[in-house]
This record gives structure tokens, sequence and C-alpha cells, in this order.
């Protein structure tokens, strides 16, 4: 998570230092040809949930803490269940029906409840003339392996490390485009997989074994993600994750105002695509609280619709291809790694922008004034 999503955590009194991992500065980008640039951007590594279980393992998951956290005021309530339907048609109340036990009464329904299309859908029923939506999702894969304090502090420190991938299609290995290493504690790195489609994890496994990852990361711990990661039935693995779902795009409708209805809040309403999604959580829960209190979504929508917008996939998918683009020709690679001027160009390529293309702190589409971005992206043919 980026550090002012820490911060925000912190001030709304989730004590956050209590389920941090490490402390990171920021990313190494290893490029395609092996070479090397670093980013600033202050983060912390967290488990969602417990992380492996072993001994060592003592710290509690970000989900969890936050839970902990709301339980100690006394004003909140606690059910455990699994809800069958949420009815929003009254105009005066939202009435949630769990499996066992209910209706619970609310003024608002608030849901958070990731990325689960079925409720939406089949569950969710809304006044005439208005609709909710589900956000887009495709299978990503995560596993996690145990290389080990002294690999660790040799080849990550206090970095988390990208790979940025062939830009030539013909030339990869599996249909993995994005990898991320991320360095935590107890010698755990957690490593993530997003791909063109669904990453299955026969899709990773193919991906670690193949000759790119042993071009562009160090020998040893290439090594040491094969042998824990390629075993069968896991070998050494912590654990691994291949029903891992990620927003693609946003949904459109994610909003019934008013007493009575409800809000969709993290991954299953407005959120950053691929980057931030705790972050993206906590700025629209807090944004939504505020509403809710006030009765008033006016301000909130124009806010939502200016930093999470709906169709920031369209943004976000000309971004990837414009990275392709640059990567792939040799003057515009050198430039990217040695702050090269370029004369129109040369500021896409300083730490601020790169720093919000790999942290999604703002939308994909506010990277670069509009104007701007619709040159570059014409300039390259995206």
């Amino acid at each position: 998570i980026q550090e002012r999503t820490a911060k925000a955590l912190e001030k709304l009194g989730v004590p956050v230092e209590d389920a941090t991992r490490r402390k990171l500065d920021g990313f190494i980008i290893t490029l395609p040809t092996g070479e090397e640039m670093r980013v600033k951007a202050p983060m912390r590594s967290v488990y969602r949930g417990h992380g492996p279980v072993h001994s060592k393992n003592k710290k509690p998951g970000l989900d969890a803490l936050i839970l902990d956290t709301a339980l100690k005021y006394p004003t909140v309530n606690y059910h455990q269940g699994k809800i069958v339907d949420v009815d929003l048609t009254s105009g005066k109340e939202a009435l949630v029906y769990l499996e066992k036990g209910g209706p619970l009464k609310s003024d608002i329904f608030v849901g958070a409840f990731g990325h689960n299309e079925e409720l939406v859908k089949k569950h969710i029923k809304v006044p005439v003339g208005q609709v909710l939506d589900s956000p887009k999702t495709q299978k990503s894969s995560v596993i996690e392996i145990d290389v080990g304090d002294e690999i660790l502090n040799e080849h990550f420190g206090s970095y988390a490390r990208v790979l940025v991938l062939p830009y030539d299609k013909s030339k990869k290995d599996s249909n993995v485009l994005f990898v991320a290493l991320i360095p935590k504690d107890n010698g755990t790195l957690t490593m993530v997989f997003m791909g063109e489609g669904a990453v299955t994890m026969q899709e990773t496994n193919k991906f670690i074994s193949s000759e790119h990852i042993a071009r562009v990361l160090p020998v040893e711990l290439v090594n040491k993600i094969r042998s824990t990661s390629l075993v069968k039935d896991g070998g050494c693995r912590l654990c691994s994750c291949s029903r891992n779902t990620i927003t693609v795009a946003s949904p459109e409708h994610y909003l019934i105002a008013g007493i009575g209805g409800g809000i969709l809040i993290g991954d299953a309403g407005l959120t950053r695509l691929y980057k931030d999604g705790v972050g993206a959580a906590v700025t629209t829960a807090e944004a939504a609280a505020k509403a809710i209190v006030a009765n008033d979504f006016t301000h909130y929508k124009q806010v939502m619709e200016r930093d999470f917008p709906y169709d920031d996939h369209i943004y976000a998918d000309k971004f990837l291809r414009l990275n392709d683009a640059i990567i792939a020709n040799p003057y515009l690679r050198t430039a990217l790694l040695t702050g090269k001027v370029i004369p129109g160009i040369s500021h896409l390529f300083i730490d601020p922008f790169m720093r919000h293309f790999l942290t999604g702190d703002i939308a994909y589409k506010n990277i670069l004034p509009h104007k701007l971005s619709e040159m570059i992206f014409n300039l390259f043919g995206v």
C-alpha cells in the first residue's frame, strides 16, 4: 500500500504499523534488455489475509486489523453470515437478508464485497429505472515463496521489483504481461502475475521457466524462485492462488442515492485499475461515509467521476501500449533510463510520470493534460 494510504488509515485510527511487513522506498524496474531504473514511491508491503501459516508469522492481515479497529467502536454491530438478498426498493430503508437470520435494516447499504457479479445481478433489488453494475474482471495469479532474508536483503533491500516484459508478443513465453516481486518479512516474497486475459498457474509456471526471467533477474534469485515454485505439488511454496481477480473496468453505475439506497465501494465500485486497490478503497469509502452522513451525493459523484473515472480503462490500455512503443525504440528507451532531453517528449520520462504510472495514485487519464495525452497517443498510434 502507498504511504499516503497508510497515513489515511492511521488518521482513521487504524494502526497500520501492526500489519506492516516491510517498509519500501519504491520500485526497481527491469526492462526487457536487463537495464534497470529506480523510481521513488514510499509504500509498505502487507498481507490482506493472515499470510503464510508458520510460527514466525505473528502479525495480523490488513483486513483483520481494519475490522478489529472498527469493532472497538461501541456503535458498531458485527454480524457474520452469507448474504442471500438485498432490497433497496422501499425508499425508506435498506434490507439485508442473511442465509440465517435477518433482515438487517439500515439507512444505506454499503457494498464492499469485491468482485461478486452474481450478487449484484441476482440478489440486489433496486428501484425501477435504476441499475447497479459490476466491474469487469480477469484472473491473475499470486504465489508466495520463501527465499530467505539474505536474498531479500541483497537483491531487494527496501525496493519492490517490477519486470517490464518484451514488447514483441511473438517473443513472449506466456501470456504474462506484468510481474511484481514484493519483499515481505520472514524471508518471504510475493510474486504477482497479470496478463493479457486470465493468467492461470500453468501460464505462471511457463513464465517462471522461461529464458526471459533468467536474463533479467540475478541467477541466485531465479534459482530460488524456480526451486520453490515449480516442484510438483508446490514443493516449499508457501501458498498460491490462481483465482485472484483484478478490475479491468470499473462499473458505470455504482450508486442508488438517498435513504434506503446503496453505494458500492472498494473493488465492487470505482477503483484504480491494476494498481492501488487498497488506496482507492480507503479514499472512496471515506468520501462515501461523508456523503452518507450528509445525505448528499452530488459532490461525491463529481469527485468520484473526476478521480476514479469509470472509463479509465481506455486510458490504461493506451498507456500500456505506449509503454510497449517506448521500450521498442532504443533511443526512447535510453532517454527513459538516462533522463536525456527529447524536445516535446522528455517530460514523459521524469520521475513523477513513472511514479504515477506504477502506483496508480491518480487516474490514468489525469497523468497528462488531455490535449497532450491526445497528441502523444496519436504520435505513437495508440
